[in-house]
């Protein structure tokens, strides 16, 4: 009556061949060789029960998570074999017996960096987070080549591999370097009524890897318009006294126009919760020094200070093709104003939220979205209190910081079709708002009411040799074919 398949493998392979959809009733089934786990755990962790209706597919899901028990808890050499399986295709009654052979407990003893040149091993082998002998987790080493990824010092990183001795291991990660230095400049041309137009441009420059230490140093200069400027200098300092902290400096200098001159400077440090969750505390502080000649605008400066979380899942931070960016931000505290004699302190809070994502439509195209929200509140706010909105980096089609507002938001949309690995032509359109609250009328640029923009066009980015070019160009709501508005990049690593 039954039909005797004696074997040994590890997959239930002819179980699945012969019997794919069909239940039998287990009347019969034992376990040997488990030592870390009780049988009850074992039939617990495969999830099946004597009497219970199975199928194949029940089978090979329990094997599968009671391999992945084993995997997570330090033996990732166990191995389960089918000793005995029995079908009475009559009755479709199943009688089963596992072997399991777990193998011996795996530590972690070392990690062997290979492929570094430039880059301080130590360096490499505290972003893997592996304690010394520490128990072999599987679902650890996964996460180890995406949390080096995110160095982004590197052009390729292998799967982590492991090298057994005994009962001991060594994790072996590959990694090939990459350009740590970059150069990224754009020039615009906003064309005017006048006929002349005006010259815009943005430069960043960036060092990755001092000296192999993943310290960075970031050098921005953006200029808005004939009378506008801004500076920016950041410092970013990872692990301090090897604790897993990262400490950022940045230092502002802002002139608008020929109204004010904003300094700020911020210090804040971040710590990862759990993988892919940072937490930052930061501490914020701002001068703002209006012009010779400027009437009603105060002397004033502010000290905040707040936190942040974020929420990253992308694979790759600057040509990511999936996953998904989240923070939000919030900076409370005071700001003093002076004019002439007179002076007041008044409570200010500022806040931020921004989400970033990108859809994979096919293997050759894709949807990315770019949200953010930016606030400032208080009983009563200056322009220079103000947020920028237009450009860019924010509305394409306006002029750079076209319009202010105590409240922003905008949405970018663009769909991208894939030509190389960075390269890629692309389609946007872009919505977003503003309104202004508690300014005084005498500083309303706008009015109070809300204000719906939205601007259109397009674009390719090139990568030809160690370049990346970009040309965009981009149209207001109310713009005619002429008015469009043209940026040309540049984007070198070096």
């Amino acid at each position: 009556m039954y039909q005797k398949l004696i074997f040994t493998i590890v997959i239930f392979t002819q179980f699945l061949l012969t019997q794919p959809n069909n239940l039998f009733s287990l009347k019969e089934f034992s376990i040997k060789g488990n030592q870390q786990l009780s049988d009850l755990q074992v039939s617990e962790l495969i999830n099946i029960k004597i009497n219970d209706k199975i199928s194949s597919s029940v089978v090979e899901s329990g094997i599968d998570n009671l391999l992945h028990w084993y995997e997570e808890n330090g033996y990732p050499l166990a191995t389960i074999e089918v000793n005995k399986l029995e079908i009475d295709s009559v009755k479709n009654e199943l009688l089963l017996s596992l072997i399991i052979s777990e193998g011996k407990l795996i530590l972690l003893n070392d990690i062997l960096v290979e492929g570094n040149q430039t880059t301080k091993g130590n360096i490499i082998k505290r972003e893997a987070e592996i304690i010394p002998f520490e128990i072999y987790r599987q679902s650890k080493i996964k996460t180890i080549k995406s949390r080096i990824e995110k160095m982004q010092l590197f052009s390729s990183v292998e799967e982590p591999s492991i090298q057994l001795s005994d009962s001991t291991a060594i994790l072996k990660i590959k990694v090939q370097e990459g350009n740590y230095n970059s150069f990224d400049g754009i020039a615009g041309y906003v064309p005017s009524a006048d006929g002349k137009g005006t010259i815009t441009g943005l430069m960043h420059i960036s060092f990755k890897n001092i000296a192999g230490t993943g310290r960075k140093l970031y050098i921005d200069w953006e200029k808005e318009n004939q009378l506008s400027h801004n500076y920016l200098i950041k410092y970013s300092e990872p692990w301090v006294l090897s604790f897993p902290i990262d400490l950022n400096l940045s230092i502002r200098q802002r002139k608008h126009e020929n109204l004010f001159v904003l300094f700020s400077y911020d210090i804040n440090g971040a710590y990862k919760l759990i993988e892919n969750i940072i937490a930052t505390g930061t501490y914020f502080r701002s001068e703002v020094t209006p012009q010779e000649g400027i009437l009603n605008l105060s002397n004033s400066n502010e000290s905040l200070i707040g936190g942040s979380i974020s929420f990253d899942s992308r694979n790759n931070v600057r040509n990511y093709r999936k996953g998904i960016f989240f923070s939000t931000k919030l900076l409370s505290g005071n700001k003093k104003n002076k004019i002439n004699d007179s002076s007041e302190t008044i409570k200010i809070t500022k806040s931020n939220i921004h989400l970033e994502n990108i859809f994979s439509l096919t293997e050759e195209s894709g949807l990315y979205n770019y949200l953010s929200f930016n606030s400032v509140i208080a009983s009563k706010l200056e322009i220079s209190d103000r947020i920028p909105l237009g450009g860019t980096t924010t509305l394409r089609g306006y002029r750079e910081y076209e319009f202010y507002g105590t409240t922003t938001t905008f949405l970018q949309t663009e769909f991208r079709y894939y030509t190389g690995m960075t390269s890629q032509l692309y389609s946007f359109f872009d919505c977003g708002t503003f309104w202004n609250k508690n300014l005084p009328n005498s500083q309303l640029q706008y009015g109070n009411e809300k204000k719906l923009l939205y601007g259109y066009g397009g674009g390719v980015r090139l990568q030809i040799s160690s370049w990346l070019y970009s040309f965009t160009i981009g149209y207001a709501q109310k713009d005619k074919l002429t008015d469009g508005k043209l940026h040309i990049g540049l984007l070198n690593e070096f």
